[in-house]
């Protein structure tokens, strides 16, 4: 089916009056009729819009040819049809191309009509291995007055859009082709680009900025390195705490900045405590708690509840002896809250054991509390009755 029988086909199976009204309009034109008469390409129905467009548009049917054809989308058509109305046909050449998609031809053509870039600058991103995203932060470059030696430090389909921005971030703020070559790596994420740059645009040595440029760091990591580098942290400490997570080298570093000694350091920079273990621990330190009271509850055994719970026992002026009641990996916050209910209320040590058993659970430790509160004659004996007497130990609570 010709072109020409392919619009009259067209004409008759779509109902759109205004789709036809067009049509008829062109039909009446000769260079089109003659245009569809010569075509060999398989064109739809929105190609050939397109190309009738071009007609009304007053462009030569040399110009038309160069995308009337089947490979290109109605979109891609349309885009070049404008660049033809607005720019040089050398120009429209740069993206008349079926390699780029709609997105890419956009960004070549917004370069030279929206951004006013040259021929060279545009030539520099103009290829179908640059993705739209890629384009337009080489536009951006271009756009703030960077010249092609500066854009060149990014401008390579290696980097993903977001990796250009740091570089170009970089240029910006004024670091040097040197300072921008440790961290211009594609190996890099563009988080982890980002740390290594504000570093190095805050002043930090090479020395400092190395200790952390390691494509196999957490970008989140590289942030708290930095941020403690920048307060006066050693960066020789940085390979000492490398294989700790995020959370725990924020912690440990922390207490190096806040003055502790390796000596206190040592009891939390544990790898088998979790961070809230250590911030436990830590707190502690810092709180300026005995040290043979933190290591009461320094203990991976207990969870981090068990662990805030002691401390605050420490800070409420338990003696050990006291806290040697309570501190057992084997009991409860709650169970826990029994015992030190009981040292507040006077109890002895005798009286306490009588119900500090991890195999009771703590509504029955403190029923056997208030129990030995109410009667304090009660013996032993009695006691271990009540653990087994539900109905005695209602009668004693009475």
């Amino acid at each position: 089916m010709t072109n020409v029988e392919k619009l009259a086909f067209l004409m008759k199976q779509d109902n759109s009056k205004a789709w036809i009204n067009i049509l008829m309009s062109d039909i009446i034109s000769q260079q089109f009729k003659d245009f569809l008469k010569n075509s060999c390409a398989d064109l739809t129905a929105q190609q050939l819009q397109e190309i009738r467009l071009g007609f009304v548009d007053g462009l030569s049917e040399e110009k038309i040819y160069i995308y009337a054809k089947d490979d290109f989308s109605k979109e891609q058509m349309r885009k070049i049809r404008k660049g033809l109305n607005n720019l040089s046909t050398e120009k429209v050449m740069l993206f008349a191309n079926t390699k780029f998609d709609i997105n890419q031809m956009s960004a070549i053509y917004s370069a030279f009509y929206s951004y006013h870039l040259l021929m060279e600058q545009v030539k520099v991103f103009a290829k179908p291995e640059f993705d739209h995203m890629q384009m337009k932060k080489i536009i951006l470059g271009f756009e703030k007055g960077l010249s092609i030696e500066q854009v060149m430090l990014f401008a390579s389909p290696d980097f993903n859009s977001q990796q250009m921005h740091q570089i170009y971030l970089g240029i910006r703020s004024g670091l040097s082709v040197k300072q921008i070559s440790l961290f211009a790596n594609n190996i890099l994420t563009s988080e982890q680009m980002e740390q290594i740059r504000l570093g190095l645009e805050a002043g930090l040595s090479t020395c400092q900025i190395a200790s952390y440029a390691n494509p196999f760091m957490d970008s989140k990591k590289m942030k708290i390195i930095r941020t403690y580098l920048r307060q006066g942290l050693d960066f020789a400490l940085v390979d000492k705490y490398y294989y700790f997570s995020v959370e725990q080298t924020e912690l440990i570093f922390d207490g190096y900045i806040n003055g502790l000694s390796e000596e206190e350091i040592a009891i939390y920079a544990n790898y088998e405590f979790s961070p809230l273990q250590m911030k436990q621990i830590f707190l502690g330190i810092i709180g300026k708690l005995p040290v043979e009271f933190i290591l009461v509850y320094a203990k991976k055994e207990f969870s981090y509840e068990q662990m805030e719970f002691i401390r605050n026992c420490i800070k409420e002026s338990f003696t050990q002896k006291q806290l040697a009641l309570l501190a057992n990996t084997q009991f409860s916050v709650s169970q826990m809250n029994q015992i030190k209910i009981a040292v507040a209320d006077g109890f002895s040590d005798s009286d306490i054991n009588l119900f500090a058993n991890p195999e009771l659970n703590a509504y029955k430790m403190a029923d056997i509390r208030r129990a030995i509160k109410t009667n304090t004659s009660c013996s032993a004996t009695a006691i271990k009755a009540l653990n087994d007497d539900e109905q005695l130990l209602l009668k004693l609570l009475k």
